[in-house]
């Protein structure tokens, strides 16, 4: 990913962000069957545009750490796959929804335009606009224990809501993070 920051303030402490970000989560596990074991392959992504605030304390400093706040939109999609005694695809349904990322590290200058960062980000990503889609039309309901939902046309939508047949989700992640300051404008001291 990349943030741009820009101070708003003479001290710049205060500071207006915006951002990309990409992450991919996979995983795989194996369920036990009578005939044979099917292996579940879930993978999920996430690209997420932000906008916040944040606040460095030391930004004259080598080390300037910093706490900062960002609204989000986060685009997911991604697919699962299924193998061993049935074999199938499912397309996530691509979905939209808005969270908050809290987020905090250091910003440790090299030079006067180069830097280092590393931090830690915590990202809700599913705070506003949840939803769960019940099919009516053609549609496969998923009974096993490992991937409940529905799905109409190979595709499942999140369905991180509550309903009568689904418990809500919170979609969240910890992110630890290093990266590359660039620094333009002001000449730092």
């Amino acid at each position: 990913g990349a943030i741009g920051k820009y101070a708003v303030d003479t001290l710049g402490k205060a500071r207006l962000t915006a951002g990309f970000n990409y992450n991919t989560f996979s995983g795989s596990m194996d369920y036990p069957r009578t005939s044979a074991t099917l292996t579940y392959k879930n993978k999920v992504n996430i690209f997420t545009i932000s906008a916040g605030a944040e606040y460095g304390f030391f930004p004259k400093k080598k080390f300037n750490p910093f706490v900062g706040l960002d609204l989000a939109i986060n685009f997911y999609s991604g697919k699962i796959e299924a193998s061993g005694d049935s074999t199938f695809n499912l397309q996530r349904k691509s979905e939209s929804r808005f969270g908050v990322v809290a987020n905090g590290g250091v910003d440790i200058k090299l030079n006067k335009s180069i830097g280092a960062v590393i931090g830690v980000k915590y990202a809700l990503t599913n705070l506003i606009g949840k939803k769960t889609e019940i099919q009516t039309t053609t549609s496969n309901t998923l009974t096993d224990d490992e991937e409940t939902g529905t799905s109409s046309f190979r595709e499942l939508g999140l369905n991180d809501e509550e309903s009568s047949t689904n418990t809500a989700k919170t979609l969240n992640y910890l992110q630890f993070y290093a990266g590359i300051s660039f620094y333009f404008g002001q000449a730092f001291k």
